[in-house]
This record gives C-alpha cells, sequence and structure tokens, in this order.
C-alpha cells in the first residue's frame, strides 16, 4: 500500500513486503522473514520506521537525514501490545520481551520512560543521563545523575542517604560490614592522648527538629567531634555535618587501652604502699614486745 503525503498531513505510510535477515533498510537476503517498511513523519521525505526481525519483533529506526537512529527495538518471540481502554491494562508486553530507548536529551524534565498512576506525581521515571526515580507525592526512591541514592529524599548528597537531614529516619540490617583490611592501608598511626580526646566529646540526650519522630535520643554533636577527631567527620554540600560513629571505636580502644595502663600503674603502687605499711606494722609490733 502506497500513501503519498498531502497538504497538512501528519502520517503517510508505504507499506512493502520485504524478506531478509538484515535489519538495514533495503536488505532483502533470503531467511524466511517477513517484515514491512513504513514512513511516519511530519516531514515524510526524511523519517522511516523499518519493520524486519528473525522472531516476529518490531524494530523502528528514524531517519534523521544522513544516519539511521533506533527509536523502538522490541525484538524476539511473538511481542504483544494490548490496548484496552475499558481495563487497567494499557500495554502489555508479553514473552521475553524487552524495550530499548536511546538517545533520550538531557534534561530535568526530559525522561526516557515515565509511568504516571494517579496524575500527582510520576510514579516511576526513567530519565535522561542515568537519573531514575520512583515516587509519589514526595521523593521516595531515586538515583540521580551523580550516582547517588536516595530513599526517602529526591536530593541524596552521598552515595546512599536515607531520609531528610535531621528528620529521624532509621535503617536496620543484620550487618554492615566495613573494608578494614590492612592489605588496603597504608601510613598506619596509633591515635594518642585518646582519653584526652574523649574528655573533649559530651554526650547528649535530643530530639530531631525535623520529620514525625518525637522519641528522645542519645548521641554526640558532630563539631565537637571534630576538633578532637575530625577524620570521622564529614559535610555535605549544604553544610550538615555528620559523623561516623563506628570509627569512635578506634579511639574508644586506645582510651581503654591508655587507662589500662595507668590502672595497672596504680595498682603496682598501692600493692607496694601496703607492703611497706604492713612492714613498718610488723617492726613496730615487735619493739613493743620488747619493750
Amino acid at each position: 500500500m502506497n500513501t503519498a503525503p498531502t497538504a497538512g498531513s501528519l502520517v503517510s505510510a508505504d507499506f512493502t513486503s520485504r524478506i531478509g535477515r538484515d535489519n538495514t533498510p533495503g536488505t532483502t537476503t533470503a531467511d524466511k522473514v517477513v517484515g514491512f517498511q513504513y514512513m511516519l513523519s511530519r516531514h515524510w521525505n526524511n523519517k522511516r520506521t523499518y519493520n524486519i526481525t528473525n522472531s516476529y519483533g518490531v524494530y523502528t529506526m528514524i531517519n534523521e537525514g544522513s544516519s539511521w537512529g533506533t527509536a523502538v527495538n522490541i525484538t524476539n518471540h511473538y511481542h504483544q501490545f494490548i490496548e484496552d481502554p475499558g481495563t487497567l491494562t494499557k500495554i502489555n508486553i508479553t514473552n521475553l520481551a524487552g524495550i530499548w530507548i536511546e538517545k533520550v536529551t538531557a534534561g530535568t524534565n526530559n525522561y526516557g520512560i515515565v509511568l504516571d498512576g494517579d496524575g500527582i506525581g510520576a510514579d516511576v521515571v526513567l530519565g535522561a543521563n542515568r537519573e531514575t526515580a520512583l515516587y509519589g507525592n514526595a521523593g521516595d526512591f531515586i538515583i540521580d545523575t551523580a550516582g547517588n541514592v536516595g530513599i526517602g529524599t529526591d536530593s541524596p548528597n552521598y552515595k546512599l542517604q536515607i531520609g531528610e537531614a535531621g528528620d529521624g529516619t532509621e535503617a536496620r540490617a543484620n550487618a554492615w560490614n566495613t573494608l578494614s583490611d590492612g592489605s588496603l592501608k597504608t601510613n598506619l598511626v596509633k591515635i594518642n592522648n585518646a582519653v584526652g580526646k574523649i574528655s573533649r566529646i559530651n554526650g547528649y540526650y535530643f530530639n530531631w527538629k525535623n520529620g514525625s519522630d518525637t522519641r528522645r535520643h542519645v548521641g554526640l554533636i558532630a563539631q565537637e567531634v571534630q576538633k578532637v577527631l575530625p577524620e570521622i567527620v564529614s559535610e555535605d554540600s549544604k553544610g550538615v555535618k555528620s559523623l561516623d560513629y563506628s570509627k569512635i571505636t578506634s579511639l574508644l580502644i586506645e582510651a581503654v587501652k591508655e587507662q589500662q595502663k595507668t590502672i595497672t600503674e596504680l595498682t603496682g603502687k598501692v600493692n607496694k604502699l601496703e607492703q611497706e605499711v604492713k612492714l613498718k606494722g610488723t617492726t613496730a609490733h615487735a619493739d613493743i614486745e620488747l619493750n
């Protein structure tokens, strides 16, 4: 079927049966595969789609003048598109189906795939430049263009951020292991004056200012810790400080060792004094008996 474009037309079609195994337009090498070719464009002489695959799939290409770009590529094993306004299912792709969308223009609102369920906020967004979001009215899950992952926040400042700063958001796991192999480290220097450092840090009861968590918590102040152990304090792009509580363990271990050394030394002195007192007491008792 050939339909010539008319003035003001948006769609023109040229259906041509082809036999071939190559998805290059015009290829006719025999391989028992039937495809079709049609043109779909506002500019009928430039845009073209082409369908020819090895298992009744769909391959769509757009000609932007001198080069071909893939618009939709769905191949292998009898794919089905089902549109039924009477049900919740608008599009159904079955049997090993796949969707490939490429060359999406980068930008805040230029998304590759959007699934909008309620009309308020996007439920699933797969955007350009590695940006992926799953959310409703507020950000529930997002992978931004910097590769940062946010859960409960739409603006993560770290590779993994759960919740907004200061809202008391919690996460749980049976274990969180940190790489600590000695072969990965260099410039090892023991922490000194650990007890003195700890004496400058205070523990506090407190409440979070933001979020729905109204419980009383316990913790430290990052600014205080930064003065004595800046290596475990970090700051995000908004100037909000955080600290790695697990690394305070190193300071506590050295503090316990310092205290134990002091205790051992004091214990030795006490024992020596006791021996001297006992010796003096025995001598005094002997003098009394002689008299």
